[in-house]
């Protein structure tokens, strides 16, 4: 595996719009860089998708979740229809073999999730903006899969997880639109009490109402809406007490904080924006080439633009008695026939006194590509824009559990990749990278966060023991596996194999993935 000297590369700053000098450290933490204490190597790849050409399996494989004492994989599948719960045996990590496909729902399914021997998946209704379902399904010991309850939640259930002290299961409800934007359900949390047993299970939906008439800076781009139907629970991380939860909106770059005891939304914190000025990116997919065989040379820009960190996967963890949230910034907006509020920084009429170099600016080789919204940046309601801001932090954070940042990663995934080679400059005038899956555990007394780079097809491994200061440990990927969607972490006491392994599901290809972490 190829390990990133970055302090020697060659750096090709370009400033845009209004002339901003470079600062002089790019990145926090470069020094620490190359501090490796594991190494990751691929072992195996499987699925449908093997061998395939390219997106011919588009998400067979999304989300994925390992049961100990079967040894079964069990993975979302996407391709299906209605989409399935794949049950595959890992009891041999060099020879995966698909035991069956499992039918949970007419709406097909989005997510699971296991704690000891129950799975949870969360399941839409085969009308999307219905109310969806959580199934919960007994494991047995060979891992084949038993229905024990069928619960109503709220709409479109996308994400699902156990507390730590495995008493509740909660879902994050999107309420997406329907595409015509005629209907638009509101978004919900469902917090489902198992600590009486399955069958005793009740259910409990926090909404977001109490915000609709508060003054916010919570994003809202549809005037016509409601906060509560604007906001689209993405995913949850659980305290490890199992008393709060964190729950990414990505479309209104905010988290709220849903209080498990009281089962409310408390708060939501407003994520703010993050400032290309001094965390310099490749902004435009159509930039003048630069000669290939200086392939160490990055095409970076800093400009005048800000952006909002619009996070898809969260999770928390604890050091020295604190809860930090982590948080992969990857960015959406919303793009419906009957609504979108996406457009190109070209189509929009530029402050001048902001950007007076704006014919500059607005040319496909700079800013002109770059995806914005038609919602953001005019301050003061004169018709054009103050600020261009666009969408994802290009980047993974952490936060305190009071919403304060501690760590952003700035434009290291992108200084990486770049050097990697596996950057991918059509996605750069869109998002970048796109952060998007994250897995958390301690290994060795060290706490690792593996972040998936979905359109860089790179798994992205950092040391965050010190949340305040994480290590780059290294850039994984494999040949064939592309867009990886999520991670699981197998503890080597739970492995097949005795050793620690990390199982990446990749969307696009249709592959899982299977590495072991070795201590270096």
């Amino acid at each position: 595996m190829k390990k990133y000297l970055l302090a020697t590369l060659s750096l090709l700053v370009i400033t845009v719009g209004v002339a901003y000098a470079a600062p002089s450290t790019l990145i926090t933490g470069d020094s620490n860089l190359n501090k490796q204490n594991i190494e990751i190597k691929h072992i195996k790849s499987f699925g449908l998708g093997v061998g395939q050409p390219l997106g011919d399996f588009e998400a067979v494989t999304e989300i994925a979740d390992f049961h100990p004492g079967s040894k079964m994989l069990y993975s979302t599948n996407g391709y299906n229809s209605p989409a399935t719960v794949d049950r595959y045996d890992l009891s041999d990590v060099n020879n995966p073999v698909l035991v069956e496909s499992v039918n949970v729902g007419t709406g097909g399914v989005t997510s699971v999730n296991i704690y000891g021997d129950l799975l949870a998946a969360a399941v839409p209704s085969s009308t999307a903006t219905n109310n969806g379902y959580l199934k919960i399904y007994n494991i047995a010991e060979d891992g084949a899969l038993t229905l024990a309850k069928s619960l109503r939640v709220g709409v479109l259930p996308d994400m699902v997880t156990f507390s730590p002290d495995g008493n509740m299961i909660i879902t994050a409800n999107e309420g997406q639109p329907n595409d015509a934007y005629t209907i638009d359900p509101e978004g919900s949390v469902s917090i489902i009490d198992i600590s009486k047993g399955v069958a005793s299970a009740t259910v409990s939906t926090a909404n977001f109402r109490a915000f609709n008439n508060n003054p916010t800076s919570i994003r809202k781009s549809v005037p016509t809406a409601t906060l509560a139907q604007e906001v689209e629970p993405e995913y949850i991380a659980v305290s490890a007490d199992s008393k709060m939860a964190y729950v990414s909106l990505q479309e209104n770059n905010a988290i709220a904080v849903v209080d498990l005891t009281t089962k409310k939304v408390t708060s939501i914190w407003d994520m703010g924006l993050k400032d290309y000025r001094y965390n310099c990116m490749d902004l435009s997919d159509k930039e003048t080439n630069i000669d290939s065989s200086k392939s160490n040379r990055i095409k970076i820009k800093c400009a005048n633009v800000r952006s909002m960190y619009q996070p898809d996967a969260i999770k928390a963890y604890e050091v020295g008695g604190h809860t930090y949230i982590v948080t992969a910034n990857e960015g959406d907006s919303r793009d419906y026939d009957g609504y979108s509020e996406e457009v190109r920084v070209a189509d929009l009429t530029l402050d001048k006194a902001a950007y007076p170099k704006s014919l500059t600016a607005v040319l496909d080789t700079q800013l002109g590509r770059l995806k914005t919204s038609k919602e953001e940046g005019d301050f003061d309601g004169d018709g054009d824009v103050d600020q261009i801001i666009g969408y994802g932090g290009r980047s993974f954070s952490i936060y305190t559990a009071g919403g304060v940042q501690v760590f952003d990663s700035r434009n290291q995934f992108s200084r990486i990749t770049m050097a990697d080679g596996t950057y991918q400059d059509d996605r750069s005038d869109d998002k970048g990278c796109e952060p998007e899956g994250l897995g958390i555990e301690e290994i060795n007394g060290s706490t690792y966060a593996f972040i998936t780079l979905e359109r860089c097809s790179v798994i992205m491994v950092y040391d965050i023991s010190d949340p305040r200061n994480p290590v780059f440990q290294q850039a994984v990927s494999s040949e064939g596996d592309v867009s990886p969607e999520t991670v699981v972490i197998i503890k080597a006491e739970d492995s097949p194999n005795g050793e620690t392994l990390l199982i990446g599901t990749n969307e696009y290809s249709g592959t899982i993935a299977i590495y072991q972490i070795n201590n270096k």
